[in-house]
C-alpha cells in the first residue's frame, strides 16, 4: 500500500526593502534575463533552489514592477522572451505597498 505524507510547506510573512541599487546589481551580474529573475527571487526568497514548489508571486508596488520590467527590457537578448517570462514567474502588483519594497506574506513554498 502507498502512503501519502504530507508534504512540508512554508508561509512567509515577511515585507523587506528590494531598492534600485539591489535590483541594479543583480543585473549587471546576470548574463540573460532568467538569471537575472533568478537572482531577485533568491534575493527575496533565500531558499528558492530549494523548494519543490512555489505558490503565489511576491508583491511589489507598481513603480517597483515597472523600474524592473525596464530592466529585463534592458538586459534582454534578441532571442528572449522577456516579457513571458515575468508574466509566467514575476512579480505581482499591489497598490498598496511602498516603493522598493517587497511583500512575500502570500507566497507558499513546499518543501
Amino acid at each position: 500500500m502507498n502512503r501519502i505524507y504530507p508534504i512540508p510547506q512554508k508561509r512567509l510573512n515577511k515585507i523587506s526593502k528590494l531598492s534600485k541599487i539591489k535590483i541594479d546589481e543583480i543585473f549587471a551580474s546576470s548574463k540573460n534575463s532568467s538569471e537575472a529573475l533568478y537572482g531577485l527571487y533568491k534575493f527575496v526568497l533565500p531558499k528558492y533552489d530549494k523548494a519543490k514548489q512555489i505558490r503565489n508571486y511576491p508583491q511589489v508596488s507598481r513603480n517597483t514592477a515597472i523600474y524592473i520590467l525596464d530592466k529585463f527590457h534592458e538586459s534582454c537578448h534578441p532571442e528572449e522572451q522577456a516579457n513571458l517570462l515575468w508574466l509566467n514567474i514575476g512579480f505581482s502588483t499591489s497598490d498598496h505597498l511602498p516603493d522598493w519594497t517587497i511583500d512575500i506574506a502570500k507566497v507558499i513554498m513546499t518543501f
